[in-house]
């Protein structure tokens, strides 16, 4: 939590003022320097929720927070106001670097604007190295030292930066320098300061501070400190701005919980016929089973147009687009913010297509599509059937097969990559595998505020079926398993690259995603694709688009992470379908524990 200090700054004023003094007279409004001014902003500061006792300044926009976290928004902090103007202008002729993941969406400087030499920008880093950085430490208490990082952020339309908490060694103080004029409530863009849960995770929003002209605002970072930059909702302004952090001594970071584990399922059965009323006759054919296989196994990935007969989708669309489903938010928002809805209230249509994506005949339909081992019938290969053979003959051999080629592969040959995958020569008795088989209602985004962030995975199964199913497993032909989850995508809704996914992706994993609703003309300026990118690479692998009626397979390693790109804005301007349902699966091959 927030660190302790026994020793309160000392506030009395001396006779002789220093050369810092006047410095800091020179640069900050005089109205802030006051040592009255600065003691009753320290004890705000730090104070135990006690109430304010008295105005800190005759600016009335002024704000010092302690909760949920340490912050303070400081209007009018420069005297020359000239300075700024030329500071906009210079930023106006500087490269500006295009940021674009899972967390965030804007622009920013390609390097410190300290290493820019635009004169203006100079001048101000200065105050801001010296003056600013100096009357922080003594408004706040905390410890800071020489090392300052400046850079500029620019956020135009449908831009946006999401929940996280700033954690970097070394960061202590996070702050902005607004350069924004005429901004109104109603263009979004407002620093988001959200509460936390009793384990520190963000649970909503709290207070919002907008953008204004010479306005400065700065935290504390701390294991509580979430915020976000929230979506510029206009087209006719540009929400300018000069961040950056103040550096000190690092603290330490509690543990914090995971989502929960996503709960696998053994495959049930059903009648085969059920698989001819569901499924188009095209997948089911021989001939395309093997087309599709063909090139599922060199690129790991496929997108199935039309899998569903017209029919059963459109009744699965539209009790998916039911006003009386029960959906809910679930968080929490540093890692997901997404509507999910309990299968326990789900139509008996959605029920049924549940029942036939878990299936031991779908597993199979899955392997034909797929090559991969879902099912004991599952179609093999020459190599597997070789690899098999020398299995058996060689006594004492590791069973895990690893996939080596003779030069080290890169981060794309290791999963979900679209790249042409070519099986290569195997030194000495090196194994291959083939890794190409293995490879709020409404115009308001929600904002959080009052709302439950529960993890929303759902069970299944009960725990005396968990039992039993550890009992019985290892006397079943079909050694796959399965997860599902029911999800609504609009305006707002993402999820982000987490950790959580290595414990879920035991070996390989193959999503099966399947769209309905949403609209044809969704491109991926709206957001709401679902994108592959592997460990430690900023390059996508792959974005699947949300295409109705369409299967999405990807088969992807432990090492590739999975996330949907933020709804934005832009989704509005859809005439229909400005939302979208996916039910998305997760088969595994092996299973060895039920989880």
């Amino acid at each position: 939590m927030m660190e302790s200090h026994s020793e309160t700054p000392s506030f009395k004023q001396t006779k002789k003022k220093s050369k810092k003094k006047l410095e800091l007279e020179s640069v900050i409004n005089p109205s802030y320097l006051g040592n009255d001014f600065q003691e009753e902003f320290y004890n705000c500061w730090r104070n135990d929720g006690q109430q304010i006792k008295r105005d800190l300044s005759e600016e009335k926009d002024l704000r010092v927070l302690n909760d949920p976290f340490n912050c303070a928004f400081i209007p009018n902090i420069l005297q020359d106001l000239n300075l700024l103007h030329e500071v906009s202008s210079e930023l106006e002729d500087i490269s500006l670097q295009i940021k674009n993941n899972d967390l965030y969406k804007f622009k920013c400087s390609t390097n410190d604007l300290k290493e820019i030499t635009k004169p203006s920008v100079q001048k101000l880093c200065k105050y801001i190295e010296g003056p600013l950085k100096k009357w922080v430490e003594k408004l706040s208490g905390l410890s800071l030292n020489g090392k300052v990082a400046i850079s500029c952020s620019k956020y135009d339309y449908s831009d946006v930066l999401l929940c996280h908490d700033d954690e970097l060694e070394g960061r202590r103080i996070a702050f902005v320098l607004y350069l924004v004029s005429d901004w109104k409530k109603s263009y979004g863009g407002s620093l988001d300061l959200f509460t936390v849960d009793e384990y520190n995770r963000p649970y909503c929003i709290a207070k919002r501070l907008y953008p204004k002209f010479n306005s400065f605002a700065f935290f504390e970072v701390s294991p509580v400190s979430f915020h976000q930059v929230s979506e510029v909702l206009t087209k006719d302004q540009t929400r300018l701005s000069i961040n950056g952090w103040f550096y000190g001594t690092p603290i330490v970071y509690p543990t914090r919980p995971f989502l929960k584990s996503p709960v696998f399922i053994l495959p049930g059965e059903i009648e085969e016929s059920i698989l001819y009323t569901w499924i188009s006759p095209l997948y089911l054919d021989q001939t395309t089973q093997e087309q599709v296989r063909s090139e599922f196994q060199e690129k790991s990935e496929i997108q199935l147009s039309d899998f569903l007969k017209k029919k059963k989708y459109d009744l699965l669309a539209e009790a998916l687009s039911k006003e009386d489903l029960r959906w809910r938010w679930v968080g929490p928002p540093n890692k997901r913010l997404l509507e999910v809805v309990s299968k326990k209230d789900i139509p008996d249509i959605v029920s049924e297509y549940l029942t036939l994506m878990q299936s031991d005949a779908m597993f199979l339909i899955l392997s034909q599509l797929t090559g991969l081992e879902l099912h004991h019938l599952a179609p093999k290969d020459e190599n597997e059937e070789e690899e098999t053979s020398e299995e058996s003959s060689n006594e004492g051999d590791e069973k895990k097969l690893e996939f080596k080629y003779n030069e080290t592969p890169s981060r794309k040959d290791k999963g979900c990559s679209t790249k042409k995958r070519k099986n290569k020569s195997m030194q000495n008795d090196t194994k291959k595998r083939k890794l190409g088989c293995r490879s709020k209602d409404g115009n308001k985004p929600y904002c959080g505020v009052g709302g439950l962030l529960d993890d929303g995975w759902e069970s299944d199964i009960d725990s005396d079926f968990v039992s039993k199913l550890r009992r019985d497993q290892t006397e079943l032909e079909s050694k796959a398993e399965v997860s599902s989850e029911i999800r609504r995508w609009r305006w707002g809704a993402y999820s982000l690259m987490i950790d959580d996914d290595l414990r879920s992706n035991k070996d390989f994993v193959l999503d099966a995603i399947m769209y309905f609703n949403g609209s044809n003309d969704w491109t991926a300026e709206f957001g709401g694709g679902t994108v592959y990118v592997a460990e430690g690479d900023d390059e996508e692998l792959l974005t699947v688009l949300p295409v109705p009626n369409s299967l999405a397979l990807v088969y992807r390693d432990k090492k590739t992470f999975r996330f949907t790109k933020h709804v934005n804005v832009k989704s509005r301007d859809l005439v229909t379908n400005s939302a979208f349902h996916e039910i998305f699966c997760m088969y595994r091959e092996n299973i060895k524990n039920l989880r």
